[in-house]
């Protein structure tokens, strides 16, 4: 027996068709009044039928719409009379698409004129000042019956719910009537409209299985039906996706949590995350296959971003395989604290704030790490954050940029006491403040800096308080900023864990890692 008898699809009658007889009586016609200087085009009527025979009570839905077919006003209803006529006597658009909803618990099934099934296929019924004549029969509609399972095991997939949608028109949504069933990975669904239709499934939060389906002994994705007949015992097959465990810690051995985990380089679905729990652990499931996946942690900005195993580089991490089904475990991380640094930049001759300046915080020897602070379009002075920074050795450079002519840049960070050769030894955890004060420019100043030094350098602070000098040797890479209207400037870095940037490979505004 279909599926349609056995769920009693039927007519109107008794007091649903009683309480929509005096609509129908009087011709009933839903919408807003004319708009305002807007001047009458036509009119517009027509009949609905269903397998050849006129349907009263029904709604039809008329919608403005552009020469293009884009929804284009507010929409218009009307109510069938007995003889399934419907009128707009009074139209002011140019171009329409009508809708017609099917009778509730009839078989037919809801249609655009003049037999489509989304908005997106409908034609565009250009009204004129003849009227015009729209008559819509509407198609009998089909169903689908049948079962999610584990294309492995054979088990009912639980939680699954699956969804039917014009095969060749996916954007216009599902179709057709979820229907209750009693067996976990059962499904139902009626009304579908009798064109070519793909089932698609959709899985609640945590299923460890991936969305693609197939039919059983078939290697091609995808369900497809005849949307138009019964379709009982439909098989959906689903694959299990691999799962990646772990602990997330800091160098200390503490666990950290509320961790964020990625992984990286799978087809589709990817990137996927995580965040660990109380105990820093973490498990993220439904991963599709994949042979160059890579799997990073980190925690805010005071955690530092690390690809598994212990890696810096993206380019050298992503080299995990994994199959369907498959369990990675022990994909565990110790994560190393961020240092920060501070600048302030002032004029050596005043004593002021120099504001507008452009300060570079680079890294030395090993990998490449570049901070870098600057001006902000509009001429204001801004203060900025970047960061946070690894642990290792930097330099730092200012430059006057072209609001500070007057002064010269400086090439180098000199600390006499700690770091006579210039050298910024950030330790995991630090916090450096910085003083620089910019000489000013003499006309046989070199573009680069000078060879006279300008300040010695003094303890203060949480960390370190250094004056800066002038010096000629130039280094390599950058870490600037924008100082704010006193002259300050914040440099916290790292390699850019908590903006989502590789160190060393791209751009995160504010901050810059390249």
């Amino acid at each position: 027996m279909p599926l349609s008898q056995r769920l009693g699809w039927a007519r109107p009658t008794g007091l649903l068709a009683a309480t929509l007889a005096p609509l129908v009586a009087t011709g009933m016609l839903l919408g807003f009044a004319a708009p305002a200087n807007a001047s009458l085009i036509g009119e517009l009527s027509g009949t609905v039928t269903g397998a050849g025979t006129a349907l009263p009570n029904v709604w039809v839905t008329l919608t403005p719409v552009t020469e293009g077919g884009a929804e284009d006003g507010t929409p218009k209803l009307a109510l069938t009379d007995e003889s399934g006529r419907y009128e707009f006597p009074e139209v002011y658009d140019q171009n329409v698409k009508i809708h017609v909803r099917a009778p509730g618990l009839s078989r037919f099934v809801d249609t655009y004129y003049p037999q489509a099934h989304t908005f997106a296929q409908a034609e565009v019924v250009e009204i004129s000042s003849w009227p015009v004549t729209a008559d819509i029969a509407l198609p009998e509609g089909g169903s689908v019956m049948g079962k999610v399972i584990d294309l492995d095991t054979g088990d009912p997939v639980e939680g699954a719910r699956v969804t039917a949608l014009v095969a060749d028109a996916h954007a216009a949504g599902p179709l057709g009537t979820q229907e209750a069933v009693d067996a976990p990975g059962d499904f139902a669904i009626t009304g579908l409209p009798p064109v070519d239709m793909k089932l698609r499934v959709r899985l609640p939060p945590g299923s460890p299985y991936l969305f693609t389906v197939h039919s059983p002994g078939s290697s091609t994705p995808g369900v497809l039906i005849d949307g138009g007949r019964d379709t009982d015992g439909t098989v959906i097959g689903l694959h299990r996706g691999a799962e990646i465990r772990g602990t997330v810690r800091d160098r200390s051995g503490d666990p950290v949590p509320g961790a964020t985990v990625k992984v990286i380089g799978c087809n589709l679905s990817c990137p996927l995350w995580a965040t660990s729990d109380e105990t820093g652990a973490y498990r993220i499931v439904a991963v599709p296959p994949g042979s160059r996946l890579g799997v990073l942690a980190w925690r805010g900005e005071e955690l530092l971003r690390q690809w598994f195993p212990n890696r810096d580089d993206a380019a050298q991490a992503s080299d995990i395989s994994l199959d369907h089904g498959d369990v990675m475990e022990s994909v565990d991380f110790s994560l190393v604290r961020a240092g920060f640094v501070s600048v302030r930049v002032l004029a050596a001759d005043s004593g002021e704030p120099l504001p507008g300046m452009i300060v570079m915080l680079t890294s030395e020897g090993g990998r490449m790490s570049r901070h870098v602070m600057t001006k902000q379009p509009g001429g204001a002075a801004v203060r900025q954050r970047l960061g946070p920074i690894a642990p290792g050795n930097y330099t730092l450079r200012v430059l006057p940029g072209v609001a500070n002519p007057q002064y010269e840049p400086l090439d180098r960070l000199i600390d006499e006491g700690s770091a006579p050769d210039g050298v910024i030894v950030v330790d995991p955890g630090a916090e450096i403040d910085l003083v620089a004060r910019l000489a000013p420019a003499t006309d046989d100043s070199s573009v680069v800096g000078s060879d006279d030094p300008v300040g010695a350098g003094t303890p203060s602070g949480h960390g370190t308080t250094r004056e800066c000098a002038s010096s000629a040797r130039r280094w390599p890479g950058l870490a600037a900023g924008f100082l704010d209207a006193s002259g300050r400037l914040a440099l916290a870095g790292s390699d850019a864990g908590a903006r989502g940037q590789v160190p060393g490979r791209g751009v995160s505004s504010p901050t810059a890692v390249t």
